[in-house]
């Protein structure tokens, strides 16, 4: 059930992330071929790309989280095996999921909060400036999302681990 949820997941999440990864690659060459070409730039696809880039980025980050593509340092992982490394990979993960609940989902919201507040406009576009900045708490949520989940992944491979061991090697 779990590889299930992570499944539709890793495709919601992905196909999501494709789509603004085109969507921005458009509006940069449409950028490009105005600019260059038509010798007349459009302000609009270059506020556009700018917020894709912002959405693209975040988005694409909390995607790396869950394929465990996220930058680390692995010191010490590369040094643990079996129930330890597990752990150590739990701990990661509960550093990390404090992070995204701290920072990008409370953090975000309080941002999100004082410029809807303000009711700055987009220079080019007129949308409301908060609908650009929501995706740092949309981001810090698919973050712990995937971190629950890897945490969950973790916690069963450490129960298969301790289920396949003889009594003998549980003492030793």
């Amino acid at each position: 059930m779990l590889n299930n949820i992570r499944r539709i997941f890793d495709k919601t999440i992905g196909v999501s992330v494709s789509m603004l990864t085109i969507a921005l690659v458009v509006c940069v060459v449409w950028q490009v071929i105005s600019r260059f070409i038509l010798h007349s730039p459009s302000t609009t696809t270059d506020e556009i790309a700018r917020f894709l880039l912002m959405w693209c980025g975040l988005t694409g980050s909390a995607y790396m989280v869950g394929q465990h593509q996220h930058l680390a340092i692995e010191v010490l992982g590369t040094r643990l095996k079996g129930v330890k490394k597990l752990s150590l990979n739990i701990l990661v993960q509960l550093f990390i999921a404090k992070f995204s609940i701290m920072v990008m989902i409370y953090g975000g919201m309080i941002q999100y909060s004082n410029i809807s507040m303000t009711g700055q406009l987009t220079p080019s576009l007129g949308l409301p400036m908060s609908y650009i900045y929501v995706v740092v708490p949309i981001s810090g949520l698919i973050i712990l999302i995937y971190n629950i989940l890897n945490i969950l992944d973790n916690v069963k491979d450490i129960l298969d681990i301790k289920s396949s061991l003889t009594p003998s090697q549980v003492q030793g």
